[in-house]
């Protein structure tokens, strides 16, 4: 008996003080990332300036505010939307160290659901975080969970009727910040989120706004972020894309044309879903998009050559073909 009683103990202890690491590890995630204030950035507020029921909660959420020398239009950038996407958090990060406005105003959000990268998807074997060698050393980035933490916002409905459209849709996406939209100033928590963020579009009368996400290499998008040509329906059904999305696909293509050089390179490696020779073979049947798979295939690899050829030089290199929206590849 006495043998057991020890083994017992030892089991116990053993628990213990696995679980205080696991949950030290797990409260250590509410500490957000370190984001370095860029020269552009002009004003820090939080989110809850222009809805203040969320002050002191867990989706209150910095805004970074780059105004340019000369008045214009404004932007609002979001990522974060889905923590579990880090290609847009980390593209939201990139612009709020790096770019330096002339015109106009950017607003940028890199964690539009910060109560999702308090926590991460179960029995997804996610990390907590990841690591990116830097010159100036090693950075640590959150890497959460697709919807908001249920510790913040439980219990999920058996089904979730979108307040606004009354669709229904899964329980579970009640906690996704993107089928919140408009939000609801008494709704839940994303909700919430969602309304103060329509709010500051609203008061601050932003141009456009870009809402960052990231696509699994195994899907029919490669891991780039922002919304483009490859989820819009009409080209899905190899239609001529429609002038207003063609207009933001040039630029996400030809980044270097504004003027920003290796910075809008960077940036335009985090931004438009786009096929890529390394990616390709990922894909499935991706090709079937553009009607003309023997096509798609010559195309990809000309670009492949040409963004080999072009490697020395960071340019970014284009065909196109029936394929209604230009190959990228950036190399």
């Amino acid at each position: 008996m006495q043998k057991h009683t020890i083994t017992a103990i030892i089991c116990l202890a053993g628990a213990i003080v696995a679980s205080a690491i696991a949950g030290s590890s797990f409260l250590a995630m509410r500490k957000p990332d370190k984001i370095v204030r860029g020269p552009g950035v002009t004003e820090i507020k939080m989110l809850s300036e222009w809805f203040p029921d969320l002050k002191g909660s867990p989706g209150d959420t910095e805004v970074y505010i780059m105004e340019g020398a000369d008045n214009g239009v404004s932007m609002l950038v979001l990522g974060g939307t889905h923590p579990n996407e880090p290609a847009s958090h980390l593209a939201a990060i990139l612009l709020i160290e790096n770019f330096l406005p002339r015109t106009g105003t950017l607003y940028v959000i890199p964690r539009a659901n910060a109560s999702g990268f308090t926590a991460n998807d179960p029995q997804e074997g996610a990390p907590q975080h990841f690591t990116i060698e830097t010159p100036n050393g090693l950075r640590v980035f959150s890497y959460g969970s697709r919807a908001t933490n249920p510790i913040h916002q439980w219990p999920d409905p058996n089904i979730y009727i979108h307040a606004s459209s009354g669709q229904t849709l899964s329980g579970s996406e009640t906690r996704n910040l993107n089928r919140g939209y408009p939000g609801r100033a008494d709704g839940t928590l994303t909700e919430k989120v969602c309304y103060g963020i329509v709010q500051l579009i609203k008061e601050q009368k932003v141009t456009i706004t870009v809402d960052l996400h990231e696509a699994s290499p195994e899907g029919h998008y490669n891991s780039g972020s922002a919304r483009s040509i490859s989820g819009i329906p009409g080209y899905q059904r190899n239609r001529r894309t429609p002038k207003s999305h063609a207009a933001s696909i040039r630029y996400c293509a030809w980044p270097r044309n504004a003027g920003y050089k290796d910075q809008s390179r960077a940036l335009a490696s985090q931004s438009p879903r786009t096929y890529t020779p390394r990616t390709r073979r990922l894909h499935g049947h991706s090709a079937s998009l553009d009607g003309d798979r023997k096509r798609f295939t010559r195309t990809i690899a000309w670009a492949y050559r040409r963004s080999s050829c072009a490697h020395r030089q960071g340019q970014m290199v284009c065909a196109s073909g029936k394929i209604r929206a230009p190959i990228c590849s950036i190399r």
